[in-house]
């Protein structure tokens, strides 16, 4: 990619620096900076292992490095430095909370320059990370509670994928129902590889029970709000 289109038609780069040990030494004998696009289709699931990125782009891409599955899991934050104080343009794994001591005041930023502006931040549209079956966040009590609700959609029970952290549903009733661990790190490493597997196995809902609101939680909130978007 040529440095010139890195902007993107605005003003402003981002600029991070991987935690994985083989792009950084790529980056190393470089010498120059790197430019380059996420490894998945614009707006879909983000890939979280090799496999992941051979089947979303297949032969449009003619070398795949296998660097294992993905430690944080989700993607990550992004500052807008160009403000004072800095804020958060996309929410992640290291929270507002968590960045206060460097500074860090405001409240999430707005996504841009307008309806005609470029975005300033990747993952700022409102339908994201989008499985290609449709997905619901919904808060359950108890398994006839969350029955009753499927019941009242347009899809069979069979085509439904329910991923479960608090009130786990019996297996039996459903097309697969999974199980993260009610951890948020645990989660953000296993909810889009959960996706993903819904998606090859045909679901035609996937119904994931909703999260806790608090700071640990936000980016994962964030992630799962703009991939149940219409």
């Amino acid at each position: 990619m040529k440095m010139g289109a890195a902007p993107a038609g605005g003003a402003t780069v981002g600029v991070r620096w991987p935690a994985h040990p083989f792009i950084q030494a790529v980056i190393r004998e470089c010498g120059f900076p790197l430019a380059a696009p996420s490894a998945n289709p614009a707006n879909q699931i983000s890939p979280t292992n090799a496999e992941h990125v051979r089947a979303g782009l297949g032969d449009q891409v003619r070398l795949i490095i296998d660097g294992g599955q993905c430690q944080v899991g989700i993607e990550s934050t992004v500052l807008d430095l160009t403000v004072e104080p800095p804020c958060v343009l996309r929410p992640g794994m290291i929270h507002e909370a968590a960045l206060w001591e460097f500074g860090v005041r405001s409240a999430e930023c707005g996504i841009g320059a307008g309806p005609a502006g470029p975005l300033r931040s990747p993952g700022r549209l409102p339908r994201h990370y989008s499985p290609r079956a449709k997905l619901r966040v919904l808060s359950w009590c108890n398994e006839g509670e969350l029955a009753a609700v499927i019941q009242a959609m347009p899809v069979s029970p069979q085509q439904v994928h329910v991923i479960a952290h608090r009130v786990i549903p019996a297996a039996g009733d459903w097309g697969r129902v999974s199980v993260i661990p009610e951890d948020a790190e645990a989660f953000a490493r296993a909810i889009y590889a959960e996706l993903h597997r819904c998606d090859e196995l045909g679901a035609e809902l996937i119904v994931v029970e909703a999260l806790p609101e608090t700071n640990e939680w936000r980016a994962l909130g964030d992630r799962l709000k703009r991939a149940a978007m219409p």
